[in-house]
This record gives structure tokens, C-alpha cells and sequence, in this order.
């Protein structure tokens, strides 16, 4: 008996794509979309809760934030806000359901909201904390927030000014000390 090629191909491709399906990486419990608009000074997060538990934490980094808006039904603090005389310090913002509330449903996306200084604060990825109501919670990685500037970003203006100025000064030390190519005073002037 004779194999049909056509039928052959089909059975290697349902096997194939069962072992596929028996290895494929488990969904994940929440996803995180979004970050910073084009200014830099606002992000803006969609959080979609894909476990069969309602999410009742929010954990989210920031640098510089004055202002965090969560959805209606939740309610928040943030640690280090920007507020006049408060040292620059990184901080948190948290939100989590008000008793009337049960939390983000499973299923449910909702929006969350920082505003930031714009100087100083730096688009990078940080990890955000989600917990649910079942007591699993979740480090979400390579979230784009708001994050204090590393040190070389901090002083690059003043490094390059200095710079600037130390290759001036050479030149200048380097002009000094070429020789001229007129003769010393007092001696006889070629081709006399």
C-alpha cells in the first residue's frame, strides 16, 4: 500500500504543531502596554488582567512624578512626588481597589496615569508589581517609566564644557612653544 505524499505532509504537520503546543510558554497572568507620549512628560499604561483572579495591586516606579491618575473605584499614594522643597528622590506610586470595589477583573483592562518633570526624569524600562486577589502577584519587566538620569547623563554638559576648555588650553600651550623661524636677536642675517 502506497502513502498519498499530501496526507503524509498533513500527519507530519498536526504532530509537529501538537509537540509546538505542548511546549508554548503560558500566557502571561497581565500584560502592560503603553509608556510616554511624544513630550516625555506624560505615560499612560493599559493594564489587562489575563488571570482568572481580580488584580488588587498596582505597583509602578517613577522619577519625578507629580500627578498619578488611576481608573474610577481605585485609590492611591506615591512616595517622593515632585512637590516645591521635596528632594529629587526616586519613589513609587501604588493603587489598589477602595473597599466598595473588587479590583480589575479578570478579562478587564484599565488605564493608569503619571505626569512627570520633564527635566531630569529619563525613558528607560523598569518592573512594575501587580498583585491579584488569590494572592499570586507578579514583577511585569521591561515597562517604560520615568527614571532618574545616570550620572554621566547628569554632568554630560559640564564634561563637555570642560573638555572644550581643556583642548583651548592645549592648543594654547602647544602654540607657546613652537619655535620661530626668525633668527635670534643679534645674529647675522642669512646671506649677508
Amino acid at each position: 500500500m502506497r502513502h498519498h505524499p499530501v496526507r503524509l505532509l498533513s500527519a507530519w504537520a498536526v504532530a509537529l504543531a501538537a509537540a509546538a503546543a505542548g511546549r508554548a510558554e503560558p500566557q502571561p497572568l497581565v500584560t502592560i502596554t503603553g509608556g510616554a507620549d511624544g513630550s516625555g512628560q506624560n505615560y499612560s499604561w493599559t493594564i489587562t488582567n489575563r488571570h482568572s483572579s481580580p488584580i488588587v495591586f498596582i505597583e509602578i516606579p517613577h522619577y519625578r512624578a507629580d500627578t498619578f491618575v488611576t481608573p474610577a473605584g481605585w485609590q492611591q499614594e506615591c512616595t517622593n512626588l515632585m512637590i516645591a522643597g521635596q528632594a529629587r528622590e526616586p519613589g513609587v506610586c501604588r493603587a489598589w481597589p477602595k473597599p466598595s470595589a473588587s479590583g480589575l477583573a479578570p478579562g478587564r483592562s484599565a488605564e493608569f496615569s503619571l505626569r512627570v518633570a520633564r527635566e531630569g526624569a529619563q525613558r528607560r524600562t523598569g518592573t512594575v508589581l501587580v498583585k491579584f486577589a488569590d494572592g499570586t502577584q507578579v514583577a511585569v519587566p521591561d515597562v517604560e517609566v520615568p527614571t532618574r538620569e545616570s550620572v554621566p547623563e547628569r554632568f554630560a554638559a559640564l564634561i563637555g564644557m570642560a573638555l572644550i576648555v581643556g583642548l583651548l588650553i592645549l592648543f594654547q600651550m602647544r602654540a607657546r612653544r613652537k619655535p620661530t623661524s626668525a633668527p635670534p636677536p643679534g645674529a647675522p642675517a642669512a646671506g649677508s
